[in-house]
């Protein structure tokens, strides 16, 4: 499990809203691509995903303010995935 924290925004901001996920629950997100629009006092800023996985979880929505640090979404690892398969396949 990865969790994707805001460990980033510019000039300074402390937080900023979730203007659009580019990303569901259930997508694949790749390292690096395009995670989620923020907007700090109506600047755009692109949240990248840190890593490749499988979104889990989305904490927050669209429209809401989240803070500098704050866990916005986990991703699991497809790594794991895989190895969740082989298990529930070696159990049959």
């Amino acid at each position: 499990m990865i969790e994707v924290r805001l460990d980033e925004l510019p000039n300074g901001y402390e937080s900023a809203t979730v203007e659009f996920w580019f990303v569901e629950e259930g997508d694949r997100a790749t390292e690096s691509g395009k995670f989620v629009k923020l907007s700090m006092d109506g600047k755009p800023f692109i949240f990248t995903s840190p890593a490749t996985g499988v979104v889990s979880e989305i904490y927050c929505d669209e429209g809401e303010e989240i803070s500098l640090g704050e866990v916005i979404a986990v991703l699991e690892p497809e790594r794991e995935k895989e190895e969740e398969v082989e298990e529930l396949e070696e159990m049959d």
